[in-house]
């Protein structure tokens, strides 16, 4: 996507701000939300995967399977 920027500088030619088209904005919006999903989600495998390893080592007790439904 390319962005329509338009800058905002003050009396001395210094940028202050941008502005892009609203629909652009929301685009971004939305593909941020989409990369924060995605970061999550990544960071909860991670965490999980680690868990699963303290278990396997006996680190931390295995959980039952029931439980594991139920924290759900």
């Amino acid at each position: 996507m390319k962005l329509s920027i338009q800058h905002v500088n003050d009396l001395n030619g210094n940028t202050q701000a941008v502005q892009i088209p609203i629909q652009q904005w929301q685009e971004l919006l939305g593909k941020l939300t989409e990369i924060e999903k995605q970061r999550e989600i990544k960071n909860d495998l991670k965490i999980a995967f680690h868990e699963v390893k303290q278990m396997q080592s006996g680190e931390i007790e295995k959980q039952e399977f029931s439980n594991f439904l139920d924290e759900l």
